[in-house]
C-alpha cells in the first residue's frame, strides 16, 4: 500500500524480510535516531513527523528510537582502539599517497616509515561529551614493536566547552613541544575522531538523514528471525565528504534500537564496515562496550582491522559542569590565542636572579660574548613598537658613557620578530651605542628561557656574568649597579 504526504523530502520503503516491499511517504524529513548522534553532532538531526495513517510497526519502532534520544544527557567513558595494517595495505597506502600527489614530504615519509614497523598501533582515549556539543577528549597514539612492546608517539587533547575550543599537543609540528591552540569554533577533528559512538553507528545516521534531505528512497526491513532492522539507502559521507556511497546498518530494537553492525561502500567498491556489542548502563540506555572495525579495497583485501574496548562508562552524570571540558595545559605550554589575538606560555618563568646569565649568542649570533667578559652586563629585552620600551633605550643610551665607566656594558634585544632594516634605522636616529640585537628563534619560548615577564625588562649581572636583579626599573639602577658590584 502507498500513502503520500505532503512536503515529502524522502522515502521510505517498508517491508518485512521475505514480503513485498510497499513505499511509505512522510511528512518531513525522515531521521532514524540512535543514542549515540546526539554526542557527537554539535547540531541535533531533525525529528520526523509520522503521518497518522502510516504503518503503526514503522511509527512505533521510531518513536522508540526518539525517545532513546531524549534518555541520554551526557556520558563519559575510556576507549582502548588497537589497530593493525598488513605490509600489503600499507604498501598500497604509500603508493596511492605517491598517486595522488596530495600529500606532503613528511606525511609521504611517515607512509614509508611505517613499512619498516609492525603495522600495529593503539589509541588510548578518554572522553566526555554532553547532549548540547560539548566534548573533551584526552589522548595517547603509540605504536607495538615486533616483539609486542608498546611505545607511546605522543599526546592529545581536545575540548569544545560551548563557546571556545582548544587544542593541546605535547609535540607539535614544529618540533616545539607543549603547544596549544585557542579558538572560537569547534574544531572539525571531532568530526574526523574515532570516538566510540560515532565510530559505531553516528557517521550513518548523519548520511541517513542527508538521504531523507535529498530525498533519496530509505529502505527499511525488518528481520522476523532476530527481529532486528536492516536499514539501507546512497548518501555522500558526512566525516569525509565522500560522494554516493552504499550505507546498509543493522538496528537492534531489543537494545533500544542500537546500531548492531553496518557498512558503507564507495561506488567503487572502497569502504569500511563496524559491529558492535552493547550493554545496557542505565535503564534503557545501552552503550557499546566492545566491537570491531574494517576498512576494505574493492578486491577485498583489508586497509586495516580495528578492535575497541569502552570502559568506565558513566552515564548522565547530574554533576557534570562546564568543569569537565577543561583543558589543564602544563606549565611552560605555548598558546596561541586566537580569540584574543594573543600568544604566551603558561605558568611563571623560573627566576634567573643568582644564576649565570645564558649566552647572548643564544639570542643573536651577532651579539658578542667574548668583549663582555670580567664586566657587569645590563641586558635590556625592549620592542620597538612600545613607547615605554622605546623611552627605556632612550634612556639607557644617554647614560651609555657614565655606565661604560662602571664596567658595565649595556645590550639591547629586541623581543619581537621586527624587520631588521627598520631596526637599524631606528638604532641610527635614536644613536643607540651599544649592541642590539633581535631574537632569533621562538619569541615565546625565549622569554620564557630567560623570565622575562613584561618589557621593557632589564637583567643586571656581576662581573662574573651572574645575575644579580632582573625585572627592575631605571630609577633603581643605581642601587642595583651597588649590590651587583659588592658581589663582584
Amino acid at each position: 500500500m502507498t500513502i503520500r504526504g505532503r512536503g515529502i523530502p524522502g522515502v521510505l520503503v517498508y517491508s518485512d524480510c521475505e514480503l513485498s516491499t510497499a513505499p511509505l511517504h512522510i511528512k518531513s524529513r525522515f531521521c532514524v535516531q540512535l543514542l549515540s548522534v546526539l554526542l557527537t553532532l554539535s547540531t541535533a538531526l531533525p525529528c520526523i513527523a509520522i503521518s497518522s495513517d502510516q504503518d503503526k510497526r514503522s511509527s512505533d519502532m521510531v518513536q522508540k528510537i526518539l525517545s532513546s534520544r531524549r534518555d541520554l544527557v551526557n556520558y563519559r567513558c575510556s576507549v582502548e582502539y588497537i589497530s593493525t595494517m598488513s605490509y600489503e595495505s600499507r604498501k598500497r597506502a604509500l603508493e596511492m599517497a605517491r598517486e595522488s600527489g596530495d600529500f606532503p614530504t613528511e606525511v609521504i615519509k611517515a607512509f614509508e616509515d611505517d613499512l619498516q614497523g609492525s603495522g600495529k598501533k593503539y589509541e588510548m582515549q578518554d572522553v566526555v561529551a554532553d547532549a548540547t556539543g560539548r566534548i573533551k577528549t584526552s589522548m595517547i597514539v603509540g605504536d607495538y614493536d615486533d616483539a609486542g612492546g608498546r611505545h607511546a608517539v605522543g599526546k592529545t587533547e581536545r575540548a569544545w566547552d560551548g563557546v571556545m575550543g582548544i587544542l593541546y599537543s605535547d609535540r607539535l609540528q614544529d618540533n616545539y613541544p607543549g603547544g596549544a591552540v585557542i579558538t572560537a569554533e569547534k574544531q572539525k577533528d571531532f568530526s574526523l575522531m574515532r570516538l566510540p559512538l560515532r565510530f559505531f553507528g553516528g557517521r550513518f545516521l548523519e548520511a541517513l538523514e542527508g538521504a531523507s534531505s535529498a530525498g533519496k528512497s530509505i529502505e527499511l526491513k525488518q528481520d522476523k528471525a532476530d527481529g532486528t532492522w536492516q536499514i539501507s539507502f546512497e548518501a555522500d559521507d558526512p566525516a569525509f565528504g565522500l560522494k554516493n556511497c552504499i550505507w546498509k546498518c543493522t538496528i537492534d530494537p531489543s537494545k533500544n534500537f542500537s546500531v548492531a553492525k553496518g557498512e558503507s561502500a564507495r561506488p567503487q567498491g572502497h569502504g569500511f564496515r563496524f559491529a558492535a556489542d552493547y550493554k545496557e548502563i542505565r535503564d534503557g540506555i545501552w552503550f557499546p562496550v566492545n566491537g570491531t572495525g574494517e576498512g576494505f579495497y574493492a578486491d577485498g583485501i583489508n586497509e586495516y582491522i580495528t578492535s575497541a574496548r569502552i570502559t568506565n562508562i558513566v552515564i548522565n552524570n547530574p554533576n557534570l559542569g562546564k568543569n569537565a571540558f577543561h583543558v589543564d595545559l602544563p606549565e611552560g605550554t605555548r598558546v596561541r590565542d586566537t580569540v584574543r589575538g594573543i600568544s604566551y606560555i603558561v605558568g611563571e618563568p623560573s627566576s634567573l636572579a643568582g644564576k649565570a646569565l645564558p649566552t647572548l649568542r643564544n639570542l643573536d649570533p651577532n651579539l658578542d660574548d667574548d668583549q663582555n667578559r670580567e664586566k657587569m652586563l645590563l641586558v635590556c629585552f625592549f620592542d620597538m613598537n612600545q613607547r615605554p620600551s622605546r623611552n627605556c633605550i632612550t634612556q639607557l643610551a644617554k647614560r651609555a658613557e657614565q655606565l661604560q665607566e662602571k664596567g658595565v656594558t649595556v645590550v639591547a634585544v629586541q623581543a619581537s620578530k621586527i624587520d631588521q632594516t627598520a631596526l637599524d634605522k631606528w638604532v641610527k636616529k635614536t644613536e643607540v651605542p651599544f649592541q642590539v640585537g633581535i631574537i632569533q628563534g621562538d619569541e615565546e619560548k625565549t622569554r620564557f628561557a630567560w623570565a622575562v615577564r613584561s618589557l621593557p625588562w632589564l637583567i643586571l649581572t656581576t662581573r662574573k656574568h651572574i645575575v644579580a636583579a632582573e625585572g627592575f626599573g631605571l630609577a633603581e639602577l643605581d642601587g642595583k649597579l651597588t649590590q651587583a658590584g659588592d658581589g663582584k
